[in-house]
């Protein structure tokens, strides 16, 4: 298959969760749900991943958060006069290699409005069973997932891929593609 600049691919994972009771979140640690893809390619040229996600701003308006709080008023506070770094540092990091779980950041975004959810973490809201009896909600969250606006990263090499919080991603809408069609003859038992 020939790809062209512009092109896109589109792959779709199905998981069923009807044995667990808490929900799965996405990522690339063991802990979490995965869906990769490998290509081999000709020729060569520098690339290490390239993925997308939605946004984060969709997935907590679409739960009702309203205004949340900025990074800066959730960062624990700075060091004071004698104080030991150690009592600083986040817990349970084993060391600075640690892989990230991707669920650890809807634990970073605090509803400060509307009142209901006000101080509640998305993580909060995301582990309350109720919402995913919520048929209503459920059915617009798989729209929005499948068909909303997705961040799309890609990183030419490792370094590239570690720092990818740094740059603004590119928006794009799913699905933008034609879907593929193999050229099979149609098999006979004769």
């Amino acid at each position: 298959m020939t790809i062209l600049p512009g092109d896109s691919l589109m792959m779709e994972c199905v998981y069923d969760s009807t044995k667990i009771k808490t929900p799965s979140y996405g990522g690339l640690s063991t802990e979490e749900e995965m869906c990769l893809a490998f290509l081999a390619f000709y020729p060569r040229m520098e690339f290490a991943f390239c993925g997308s996600q939605l946004p984060i701003k969709s997935i907590y308006e679409s739960v009702g958060f309203e205004e949340i709080y900025s990074w800066e008023d959730m960062r624990p506070p700075k060091k004071q006069e004698g104080e030991r770094a150690e009592n600083l540092k986040p817990p349970n990091k084993t060391s600075k290699y640690e892989v990230f779980k991707a669920w650890h950041s809807f634990k970073m975004v605090k509803a400060k409005s509307p009142k209901k959810y006000e101080g509640m973490t998305l993580y909060d809201v995301f582990n309350n069973e109720s919402l995913w009896f919520d048929n209503e909600w459920v059915g617009q969250f798989q729209e929005m997932a499948a068909y909303g606006k997705h961040e799309v990263i890609c990183a030419r090499g490792l370094k590239d891929f570690m720092k990818h919080g740094n740059h603004t991603p590119s928006m794009t809408d799913y699905p933008d593609f034609i879907p593929f069609e193999e050229d099979n003859p149609v098999c006979s038992s004769q």
